[in-house]
């Protein structure tokens, strides 16, 4: 059974760290600009699912984003997946904030583990949080 309170209190800290990479995201950004050309910033929660999600290598226009910002919500469990940038591996585990140049190539490698669940979130896989920047208009 979930403890509430405590349930409500993590909630409440996620609020604040989104709000801190906000905070940062618009000073990297000429955020005033982007959003008077429809532009926004659409925090998401992305689930890897075990041994199925994944992102192959890609690149994305540098404008009008610049940099990625993904935060792990969970640990890495295996030594090969995971967000690569250019081919080396870069570990995000909970807590952990990554900015990189999204016109550089990164990916993301297949979730595989072992055990049958997470132990404190009854799923297996992974979740990150990412702040992409979409034209609301489109």
């Amino acid at each position: 059974m979930y403890n509430l309170k405590k349930k409500t209190k993590l909630i409440n800290k996620f609020n604040q760290i989104l709000k801190k990479i906000l905070i940062i995201q618009k000073k990297m950004i000429k955020y005033n600009l982007i959003k008077q050309l429809g532009y926004n910033i659409f925090p998401e929660i992305i689930y890897y699912e075990n041994n199925k999600g994944f992102l192959n290598d890609h690149v994305h226009l540098l404008h009008p984003q610049r940099y990625g910002y993904v935060l792990g919500l969970t640990d890495e469990e295996d030594k090969e997946s995971g967000h690569y940038q250019k081919n080396l591996k870069v570990p995000i585990n909970c807590g952990d904030l990554l900015i990189f140049k999204i016109s550089n190539h990164h990916s993301v490698k297949k979730n595989i583990t072992k055990r049958k669940q997470n132990v404190d979130y009854d799923f297996r896989g992974r979740l990150v949080l990412v702040t992409p920047i979409l034209n609301i208009n489109s």
